[in-house]
């Protein structure tokens, strides 16, 4: 990823914890595929994705403030989603 990329992945990331809605539905269309997939390898089925995925994008909206801009952020989504979809 390069500097203006990483610029606007941050921008975009503060604006959901200020409560942009557009900047929510953003994150959640850049990733949901990929975080879909991820259940999906965890999950005997197609639903029991789906819940995984509505669960793990709970969990990240909710604890988006928490991201510390340290690392990478799609592997910070994707514990997520594993930690989830393990639980489940």
């Amino acid at each position: 990823m390069n500097k203006s990329d990483k610029s606007n992945e941050q921008s975009l990331i503060k604006a959901c914890v200020n409560g942009d809605s557009k900047a929510f539905k953003t994150l959640y269309d850049q990733h949901v595929d990929t975080m879909y997939a991820i259940c999906l390898r965890y999950m005997s089925n197609s639903d029991e994705a789906k819940d995984a995925l509505q669960e793990g994008f709970i969990r990240v909206f909710k604890n988006l403030g928490s991201f510390k801009f340290t690392g990478s952020f799609e592997g910070w989504l994707k514990r997520i989603f594993v930690n989830i979809s393990i639980e489940q």
